[in-house]
């Protein structure tokens, strides 16, 4: 699978260039989204949290019934900030599992070395 360096709007607006050709549309390794051509159709891929996914539907259900400007940053300013808002608390719990996550795995490490000193 070979990368290029056209955005995913370039990918979308040129058509199909050669099977299984893929256009990551942002360099962000935790942002997994990108273009991938099948069977002569350009797909679009996203990996998302649970998190993330959720935020994504709320922004998706607003611009649906509300407003589609919202869809790209306009609309309504009461809703920008909700999602605004929401969109940080999404990053921060996200951040802090991380954390967390790190933390265990420091102190399972430390564990296991202080039970296997035991043992000797």
């Amino acid at each position: 699978m070979g990368c290029t360096k056209r955005d995913k709007g370039q990918a979308f607006r040129s058509g199909p260039q050669k099977e299984e050709e893929t256009y990551n549309s942002r360099p962000d390794p935790f942002d997994a989204e990108g273009v991938v051509l099948s069977n002569q159709k350009l797909i679009e891929i996203q990996v998302r949290t649970a998190l993330q996914h959720t935020w994504a539907e709320l922004s998706e259900k607003f611009s649906d019934v509300v407003d589609p400007a919202i869809k790209y940053g306009g609309g309504h300013e009461a809703i920008r900030a909700l999602l605004a808002g929401t969109s940080e608390l999404v990053a921060v719990i996200e951040s802090s599992e991380q954390q967390l996550s790190r933390f265990y795995k420091v102190l399972a490490k430390q564990f296991l070395l202080s039970n296997s000193l035991i043992w000797l």
